[in-house]
């Protein structure tokens, strides 16, 4: 049985997925959701990531890197839809960068699986 709750998404060559991910969620009235896997490969990606100097760059790579892992949230605020999406890339060869994704574009198919979460149902303690 499909839970109502998980969505997959897809996107092919060329696509935007960070926009594609908003529109999504603005589209299916996500108050908040969960980015809870993908897999592909990204390029001409900017991301928010610590250099070398231990301080946040904002750095952007052309070339296509796989996700290793992806993880974040969406939240709707007075109708704005707002993300932090984190990601694990690698590149052949090279060891993992990671960050936060700030713009991505699909290089081949790429799939993620969003989770719609009900904030009406949160017990809070």
């Amino acid at each position: 049985m499909q839970n109502p709750n998980f969505f997959s998404l897809k996107f092919s060559d060329g696509e935007d997925v960070v926009g594609g991910i908003l529109n999504f969620a603005k589209e299916k009235e996500i108050e908040y959701g969960e980015i809870v896997s993908g897999r592909g490969k990204i390029r001409d990606f900017e991301l928010v990531s610590t250099g070398q100097k231990r301080a946040l760059d904002r750095l952007f790579y052309a070339e296509s890197f796989s996700i290793s892992a992806i993880s974040g949230k969406l939240h709707s605020i007075k109708g704005e839809m707002t993300h932090s999406i984190n990601v694990s890339i690698t590149k052949s060869g090279y060891n993992a960068t990671k960050g936060q994704l700030l713009k991505a574009t699909a290089d081949g198919p790429v799939e993620l699986t969003i989770r719609k979460v009900n904030l009406g149902k949160i017990i809070e303690a």
